[in-house]
Order: structure tokens, then sequence, then C-alpha cells
């Protein structure tokens, strides 16, 4: 169901697959039985829903989804404010329902976030920005970044919206989360793997060292 139906209305992942409910029908089957392997084949998605509202009541990690139009504009970094009064984010599970009172609040609205694959559920969201250097090449390819800080590392997370053309002087954002918290950032770790068209030829690595500079990184 998209068109939104309640005070609150979030939509974890995208909405649609769910983390962990990607196995096929005879996986399924090979791990949890006929039965039971056939009833979370069908209904894996809509039992994350079940999980996350138990697992919310007692949750010490993150909670919030954030307002934003769509699946696709969250995801590219375009909605990761809370706003001054709270009010582009809300709770899931448990909590959501003190999202229903502020009396400035739009009646009807869809959040989004990320989640873990199993509880607790809550991802750690960060608004990852690189910003291309002016003398950087144009190149194409996936920029990921690692996080390291005093308490944990949020491993290599996609900063790109999977391959894309690089060039200088450019921008790119997109929301990312980590699994844990990072507490004061200690260092940050990139790799890029480079593409290029089978086509041609002259871009293949293997007659050059392709390249790219960074200017900054902001989150």
């Amino acid at each position: 169901m998209w068109t939104p139906c309640g005070h609150v209305d979030i939509y974890p992942n995208g909405g649609l697959e769910m983390p962990g409910c990607d196995d096929t029908l005879l996986e399924s089957i090979w791990i949890d039985g006929l039965v039971n392997g056939v009833r979370n084949f069908v209904a894996c998605n809509h039992h994350f829903a079940v999980y996350m509202a138990i697992d919310s009541i007692n949750s010490k990690r993150p909670d919030l989804g954030y307002l934003c139009g769509s699946w696709e504009e969250f995801v590219d970094g375009k909605c990761t404010s809370c706003g001054a009064d709270g009010g582009g984010c809300a709770h899931y599970g448990f909590k959501a329902g003190d999202y229903a009172l502020g009396s400035t609040r739009p009646e009807q609205t869809m959040f989004w976030m990320y989640t873990r694959e199993n509880a607790p559920y809550g991802k750690y969201h960060h608004d990852s920005k690189i910003v291309m250097h002016q003398r950087s090449s144009d190149e194409k390819g996936t920029i990921y970044v690692n996080m390291i800080g005093m308490t944990g590392q949020s491993d290599f997370i996609e900063v790109t919206s999977g391959s894309v053309d690089l060039n200088s002087g450019e921008t790119y954002e997109r929301m990312t989360a980590a699994e844990h918290a990072l507490g004061d950032i200690l260092r940050v770790e990139f790799k890029w793997i480079y593409d290029y068209d089978w086509y041609f030829p002259w871009d293949w690595p293997i007659f050059g060292d392709p390249t790219i500079e960074l200017d900054t990184y902001r989150f």
C-alpha cells in the first residue's frame, strides 16, 4: 500500500523488499521445513513489520524515519533533517503515536529509513556528501566510505548511487546508514571501484592507471 493512510506511514528499506527476505522458495523450505518454509517465503516481508514493532518497545537504537516524498529522494540525501520542531522525523513502532501529538504535523506523511536484517533493527543514519576536486580526472565508478570512530566503524558503505560518472568539481550526496554508533570520527577510508564501457578499449585499466581526487567529504 503506497498511499499514506495514517498519521505516520513509515516505509523501511523502501517498503518492498526487506533484508533477509531474499531466499528462494527452495532455500526457505530447506532451512525451515515445508510448512514454515512456504509460510516464511510468502510472508517474510510482512512479518518484518511485526518484528520491528516488537523490537521498538525496548530498543535503545535509533528508531527514526525521515519525512520525504519518495524512497529515491531519501536515498539521494534530499531529506536528512528532522527540522527545528522535529516534524521531519517520526519514530516507528511503539512510539509512533508521539508524532501525532504535534499540532503542526501534516495529517498524512511518508517516512523512510534503513534497517538491519535482524533485531535490533535501528541503524545510525548519516548524510554523506562527497565533492570531487577540480583537478580530478572525469572517470566512472562507485565510491565507498568506511568511517572509523571512537566506538565503532561503519564498514564500507556505498556513497554514490551505484556506478556513476564522477566529474571534477561535482558533488555526490547519499543517505547512508551504519550498523553501529561511531562516536567521534578518527579517520575515514575510501574505496573506488573503477567502471568502464567494454566497447571503449582505451578506457580499459590495462592501458592506464585511472585515478580520481576528492576535495571534501562531509557527513
